[in-house]
């Protein structure tokens, strides 16, 4: 059954009830929608981020109370700047369980930008919740984004995006055919029906690329999402009828049956989910934290870098079962190779 609502653009509910027009920002925002866009180029004080947000949402709040167990996730679509603080005004007591923003959506895949999210987001401070989230129906889907932004293959930097992304202290957030890989759908213009794609391309040739429907059966015509004799609202590519869920559930080497045991293994190790988080030194090209809680502590790395990196072998290394990827012993000391866009999950005793 339901067990809650994404709410989508949840600081677009009200408006300025006079209809002003916006004025013009000081700066684009590049966040939210591709530089060249009108509406990046606006100061959005009369069309979102009402003043009187917090009490909608309260009264939403109520509602979604008198039934167990729901939770209410909200999307914020604003600035960089605007974004910490409205998920922080918007999840106080009372009004949405979560929130999340488009920062992993659009911001580089490399190291330091991670590392000042971090910072930004105090996703240290025990007193810290996030939501996060690398693909909505709003960008491009991950595989093609992130490894396009770091120069790598999309072969190794979807399953590093799924395991950083669950080993990330905060709620995680996949979407459609992230499970299976699924990549960007160059869409021809005249079977274009995002409004934003029509109106900027080419420049900009809109969301459809991610929003394909999803392939369930590889032999069939639109992948088994509906009949061979229905006109799906965008076309299914055969790279993505290669990657079907059918196909994936029979493949052990698969990224589905990865994200499986990472889902599983992440269960199983609550210092995964309910730990807090401390960035360690290491590499410049490597991202490194710990996750600690009740006494259990883990330690995770990514190289998110095409290049291979030698780092300590951490003290914690094979005392019990880890997940990994891409990383072997150096041949000499206590030291590790990690390939290009290799990782390592390490619970410690």
């Amino acid at each position: 059954g339901v067990n809650g609502f994404r709410l989508d653009a949840i600081n677009f509910c009200l408006h300025d009830p006079e209809l002003r027009d916006n004025p013009q920002a000081s700066e684009p925002d590049g966040q939210c929608v591709q530089l060249g866009n009108p509406y990046g180029t606006l100061l959005h004080v009369y069309d979102k981020n009402h003043p009187k947000m917090p009490e909608f949402l309260e009264e939403l709040r109520m509602v979604m109370d008198t039934y167990d167990e729901r939770v209410t996730l909200g999307e914020i679509g604003a600035s960089q700047k605007e974004s910490q603080a409205l998920m922080g005004e918007y999840t106080q007591p009372g009004r949405l369980n979560l929130c999340y923003s488009f920062d992993l959506l659009s911001m580089p895949f490399e190291t330091v930008q991670f590392r000042q999210l971090i910072r930004r987001f105090d996703v240290e401070d025990d007193d810290y919740w996030g939501c996060w989230a690398f693909s909505n129906h709003d960008a491009v889907r991950a595989a093609t984004r992130l490894s396009s932004s770091a120069g790598g293959d999309p072969e190794v930097v979807a399953p590093l995006s799924l395991a950083l992304l669950l080993s990330f202290r905060g709620t995680p957030c996949l979407y459609q055919g992230e499970e299976l890989g699924l990549e960007e759908v160059e869409i021809p213009y005249e079977k274009l029906v995002d409004p934003y794609g029509i109106a900027f391309y080419p420049d900009f040739k809109g969301r459809d690329g991610c929003r394909t429907p999803m392939p369930w059966v590889d032999t069939q015509v639109h992948g088994g999402f509906c009949p061979e004799t229905v006109e799906p609202w965008l076309p299914v590519p055969d790279h993505h009828r290669r990657r079907a869920a059918n196909r994936a559930r029979k493949d052990s080497d698969s990224l589905y049956n990865l994200l499986r045991k990472l889902l599983a293994f992440r269960k199983s190790h609550p210092v995964l989910s309910l730990g807090s988080m401390r960035v360690l030194d290491s590499d410049p090209r490597v991202l490194m934290f710990e996750r600690a809680f009740e006494g259990d502590t883990a330690v995770c790395a990514f190289n998110l870098s095409p290049e291979a990196v030698q780092i300590a072998r951490p003290a914690e290394w094979n005392v019990q079962p880890g997940a990994r990827s891409g990383v072997s012993e150096g041949a000499v000391g206590p030291q590790l190779l990690m390939a290009p866009w290799s990782w390592y999950i390490q619970p410690g005793a």
